[in-house]
């Protein structure tokens, strides 16, 4: 990491400004291909993020899975760095290599504030990522009724199937999530939805792997499915 990849995990906008105007190289990579701009908005350190920007830091900058800092803001909650990153133009809807969209991580973490904040620009509330998840099938099998409810409000499919037929109440019911089950009832899911008689269902890929984490010590979260 550079000095300035530090700054900003740290958040500290001081010393982010001086380094950015000695002449510091404000899209420097890691062997990750982590900017610094990745680690602000993976940390909250907004003041950092807008002077990165401003100093003309590539907003939809990919690490080596295909994470723009969009990405990383949602998967933590920072809902402030959400708003701040999409205010800098970054692709709401951007996918990395499963082809998770900010949305599918705050709904997988259960990051309300993030999730609305993405829903208030319009983002694709049933956009699949791989094997055909949409953002309501995480937030149902993790148990995240208000992310659940925010994706319904949203109108947000609630029936979607993912490959293997299985719908957002197929997943909270398995779970044992009722406030989950619930909600989607309320909402007019199919209760009688049929899958493909394969038990129990397939998790996405994307959550065999748990992502690595560059918040500081303090401050990091992971997503993961059962």
């Amino acid at each position: 990491m550079t000095p300035l990849h530090l700054a900003a995990r740290e958040g500290d906008v001081v010393a982010a400004q001086a380094l950015v105007e000695a002449g510091a190289e404000v899209g420097a990579r890691t062997e990750d291909q982590l900017t610094p701009l990745h680690l602000a908005a993976a940390n909250a350190s907004v003041p950092v993020a807008r002077t990165l920007m401003k100093a003309g830091a590539d907003v939809n900058a990919r690490d080596e899975d295909q994470w723009t800092p969009l990405h990383f803001a949602a998967q933590n909650g920072h809902g402030d760095a959400v708003r701040a990153l999409i205010q800098g133009t970054a692709e709401v809807d951007a996918r990395q290599t499963n082809q998770w969209t900010p949305l599918h991580l705050a709904a997988a973490n259960g990051h309300v504030e993030a999730a609305t904040a993405l829903i208030e620009v319009g983002v694709d509330v049933n956009a699949w990522a791989e094997r055909k998840w949409t953002p309501l099938h995480l937030a149902s099998q993790n148990g995240h009724g208000k992310a659940a409810q925010a994706l319904i409000k949203a109108r947000a499919e609630v029936d979607a199937r993912q490959r293997d037929q299985w719908t957002p109440l197929h997943v909270a019911a398995q779970n044992g999530h009722t406030d989950v089950v619930a909600a989607l009832i309320g909402a007019g899911a199919q209760i009688d939805a049929r899958e493909k008689a394969q038990w129990p269902p397939p998790a996405s890929r994307s959550a065999e792997r748990t992502r690595r984490n560059y918040s500081r010590p303090d401050r990091g979260r992971f997503f993961q499915l059962r």
